[in-house]
């Protein structure tokens, strides 16, 4: 809906299409309205986060002002930065601002940086400062389309820390993501656990992981939840949409299965 909402808003827009013009940001409004938590959060994790909202940058940049207080005014993405700041282990070593490792869940990935575009609209937007020291803290290098945002629109807010914002160590989220941090500094301890039962986007790019754990110290993991092979990869069948790929207990050796389709082994 992201991608081909943009893609109608600016065709339409090429065009002089106006009723084109609407129905395409009445898509995009539904798209950042129904699948983004009400408190920014995001079920299919961080990288499939970025897609999609990276994907708005295009129509974003043919909107007037009153067309972006229509399409984004009402949704969470508001506050996505308080979520993307959550599952960093941040490190004080020279390779974290360019391949930092993240907490995960689902077939999000390991390591990278946040996203600059997803961060830049964020910034420009909201006036999100949270946005603004996610850019610099992993020092994220702008392509040409992020240069032209910025240009066309109004200057990024002053950065502050999630500890300047005042972020609490402990939050849970509505997409089920849970975590403890021990501080915001570097090289603190983060600790995650899975939960919920489904997000707005339902189960997609998730695994039967419910209840498991992450556990990351000083930059590193100490307990860690699988990544996701190809999809066309046998591991992906085998091991990685299985219970025993998580950190999760499993009753009578028996995986968890998706709720709604069969017996389930939840640990109680």
């Amino acid at each position: 809906t992201a991608v081909v909402g943009s893609g109608a808003y600016i065709a339409s827009k090429y065009l002089n299409n106006s009723d084109g013009m609407s129905k395409a940001l009445s898509a995009l409004k539904y798209y950042v309205d129904n699948a983004i938590e009400k408190d920014g959060s995001y079920g299919e994790g961080m990288s499939y986060f970025d897609y999609p909202v990276r994907n708005l940058l295009h129509a974003i940049l043919l909107m007037n002002q009153e067309e972006k207080v229509k399409v984004f005014s009402s949704s969470g993405l508001n506050r996505s930065s308080s979520w993307r700041v959550y599952p960093y282990l941040y490190a004080s070593n020279a390779n974290d601002s360019i391949n930092p490792i993240i907490v995960h869940y689902g077939d999000s990935f390991f390591r990278g940086p946040t996203g600059s575009t997803a961060n830049i609209i964020l910034g420009l937007l909201y006036q999100d400062p949270l946005a603004s020291w996610l850019l610099d803290r992993f020092k994220e290098s702008f392509d040409l389309w992020d240069k032209l945002l910025l240009y066309s629109s109004a200057k990024l807010p002053d950065k502050k820390s999630p500890e300047q914002t005042g972020l609490p160590l402990l939050k849970v989220f509505d997409c089920g993501d849970c975590y403890i941090r021990s501080t915001w500094k570097d090289n603190g301890i983060v600790f995650a656990i899975k939960s919920g039962n489904g997000a707005r986007v339902g189960f997609a790019h998730q695994r039967p992981e419910l209840s498991s754990i992450n556990l990351g110290a000083y930059g590193e993991y100490l307990i860690v939840s699988s990544g996701s092979a190809s999809y066309r990869s046998p591991l992906h069948y085998q091991w990685d949409i299985t219970t025993k790929a998580a950190n999760t207990i499993t009753i009578d050796d028996k995986n968890q299965l998706f709720p709604g389709t069969g017996d389930k082994h939840w640990n109680t």
